[in-house]
């Protein structure tokens, strides 16, 4: 999720707060926890025996949980000590059955972007790490050598018609439009559109630094990188266990849409924002 400087406020979580989790309902060797929809489940035997990222749980009566085992769940309870302490735990209305842990989806380091966890055997799973494939070689680039230059610059934010298909150039500024039309008027004449963006790359790559070192510092960060919107234009993303209020202090300067966040655990009453605060 997204949101507004004053809105990260919001969205912090810390010890005592009330929370809520969703995702897949699981128990690992290391106790139940909640698989969310991007998780790796490794499997042994058809038993879990980890889950990267995971909401870890602490459940009143585990008994009463046995049930929703492998089952899309929504949970709810008080934030405590990094864990979930469990108030409710309720089926998910968007639960399709059973995680099936005999599966073997394919292994990759960086999931794609699924509607429920992906399952791997274990010993799979650590094969693929000690022997890699080999990478195809990389083909000859599609861009001009003025291109890479301008996106080297910062002038260009990125490859012409990287979202699109059709040539666009996302840029930071109305001069920076005018540099690039005139740089690459013989690549794409009259065809090339502008779209301005409301940040520089030096503001995403700035954003980007902050979120990946104060994220690993407060033991939060799930995966982190970049991608472009369907507003074309260049993102940080960054997927986090919940938000520390010192990240979103931190944030609060930065322009409304620059970070694409996901948050595993957020608070169940999202408080509004103090007057004046950031």
């Amino acid at each position: 999720m997204s949101g507004r400087p004053s809105g990260w406020a919001g969205l912090v979580v810390g010890d005592g707060d009330a929370v809520l989790t969703g995702g897949t309902l699981l128990r690992s060797r290391d106790g139940w926890c909640v698989a969310p929809d991007k998780a790796r489940v490794l499997t042994e035997h058809g038993e879990v025996e980890a889950v990267m990222p995971r909401v870890d749980l602490r459940l009143p009566d585990p008994g009463a949980a046995t049930a929703l085992h492998r089952r899309r769940v929504v949970v709810t309870g008080t934030w405590s000590g990094r864990r979930l302490q469990v108030g409710a735990v309720e089926p998910d209305p968007t639960d399709a059955g059973l995680l099936d842990l005999d599966r073997e989806d394919p292994v990759s380091p960086i999931p794609d972007r699924q509607s429920g966890p992906l399952v791997s055997p274990k010993a799979l799973y650590d094969d693929f790490f000690r022997n890699p494939p080999l990478r195809p070689p990389l083909g000859p680039s599609t861009t001009s050598q003025a291109e890479r230059d301008l996106v080297t610059a910062g002038t260009l934010l990125v490859p012409v018609g990287a979202a699109t298909g059709h040539p666009l150039a996302v840029v930071a500024t109305t001069e920076a439009g005018s540099a690039v039309r005139a740089a690459l008027a013989d690549e794409y004449g009259q065809d090339l559109g502008v779209a301005i963006c409301p940040w520089t790359k030096q503001t995403l790559h700035e954003v980007t630094r902050l979120v990946g070192r104060v994220a690993e510092e407060e033991s939060v960060l799930s995966s982190i990188g970049m991608t472009i919107g369907s507003d074309h234009f260049p993102r940080a993303t960054a997927t986090l266990l919940y938000l520390p209020s010192v990240l979103a202090q931190r944030l609060a300067p930065y322009p409304d849409d620059v970070l694409d966040l996901t948050l595993l655990v957020v608070p169940a009453i999202r408080r509004s924002p103090v007057p004046g605060e950031q």
